[in-house]
């Protein structure tokens, strides 16, 4: 990183960078730029000349875009806001309609509870009319697999986790580069309660759960394989990922519930169309807004992490949705979802996390 970006990463609300292409009122506009990431838009009235985003950084154009605090995505027991439990449990009560549900409950009324719990503004009448009219609308159309719930063989897209640790997704079956034995891919976040260098929260061997332990009854589907450490800001990282031996083949299954089975790698691309099976959101779509990105991430317990060589995408995730396998409209691996915001989702680039992990799909 040069010292231009350096500067910029140091700016007061300044949080990541990557490159993309310029939008205009959320529209892409088709010239290339570095993207400068915010937590929140400041009109350039209000500020200083010196906390002013420069409208050129090494010769190339910048366009400012508001995309709020990033956290990683692992569903920690307690950190879900009363609304967001409500929404969840219904989702669940009703069989989780995954393709729907984004679309509908996630645009309509997450985003307004999310708010009102963190405002402590009251939950009014209407927005639980809402929830009920989806609920009458979709109860017909659920998947017939419940992400929470224990599944077996287990598939890509439901709840896993360490059984010390909260809920994330499994992502995908994926196997040993040279044994070629079937591995669980996920988030180090996921498997590992966020091990760091020289703090390891999690050992070799440890037990995997599916479902997580906050999600309710359980058994075993792995053991702690490998993982990539995270390492303390400032000190970059490139993947949060982590893998589990299955307890047996016959545990898991390597059809990533509805999407199917990956059919190759890819590179990400500004613009792209992506997908994601997660055990939170279900089924989702986003489209790639910046590659190349360097983001700060919030880790919890005062712990903000850095982040190198990401892929930012528009929002299509929510707590407990890491780990989810991000692919192409062909079903290719394009990443690892491992953190969002209430208005992106960030992802490992998939090469990156095979190379560390030393497997294949």
């Amino acid at each position: 990183m040069n010292d231009q970006l350096q500067e910029l990463l140091a700016m007061p609300g300044v949080i990541g960078f990557g490159n993309g292409i310029k939008e205009t009122n959320g529209h892409p506009t088709g010239t290339e730029a570095l993207l400068v990431f915010v937590e929140k838009k400041i009109p350039r009235s209000e500020l200083r000349d010196n906390e002013c985003v420069p409208n050129l950084i090494n010769n190339i154009l910048t366009d400012v875009i508001e995309i709020g605090e990033i956290f990683a995505h692992n569903e920690a027991s307690g950190r879900r806001t009363a609304a967001q439990g409500f929404v969840v449990f219904l989702r669940n009560l009703v069989g989780n309609p995954a393709k729907n549900f984004p679309k509908t409950l996630h645009k309509n009324l997450t985003s307004n509870f999310n708010a009102k719990a963190t405002t402590k503004e009251r939950i009014n009448a209407g927005d639980f009319l809402s929830l009920w009219r989806w609920l009458i609308k979709e109860r017909g159309g659920s998947s017939a697999v419940s992400r929470t719930s224990l599944v077996r063989p287990a598939v890509p897209g439901v709840s896993i986790g360490h059984y010390q640790g909260g809920a994330g997704t499994f992502g995908a079956l994926v196997y040993d580069q040279k044994s070629s034995h079937p591995l669980i891919l996920s988030n180090n976040h996921v498997l590992v309660n966020t091990s760091m260098m020289r703090n390891a929260r999690a050992s070799i061997n440890d037990l995997i759960t599916q479902p997580a332990g906050i999600d309710g009854s359980n058994e075993a589907i792995g053991y702690l394989a490998r993982y990539a450490a995270l390492n303390v800001y400032p000190n970059p990282n490139c993947v949060d990922c982590a893998v589990a031996k299955p307890v047996s083949a016959a545990a898991v299954s390597p059809g990533i519930l509805e999407i199917g089975k990956v059919t190759g790698v890819t590179e990400a691309a500004p613009g792209m169309t992506v997908k994601k099976s997660g055990r939170t959101t279900g089924l989702t779509i986003g489209k790639i807004r910046a590659i190349n990105s360097t983001v700060k991430v919030n880790y919890g317990e005062g712990r903000i992490l850095l982040f190198e060589k990401q892929i930012i995408a528009s929002k299509m995730s929510e707590l407990g949705d890491s780990g989810s396998l991000v692919v192409d409209h062909r079903n290719r691996a394009v990443g690892l979802l491992f953190a969002g915001s209430n208005q992106s989702t960030i992802i490992n680039p998939i090469n990156q996390v095979l190379e560390t992990l030393q497997v294949k799909f």
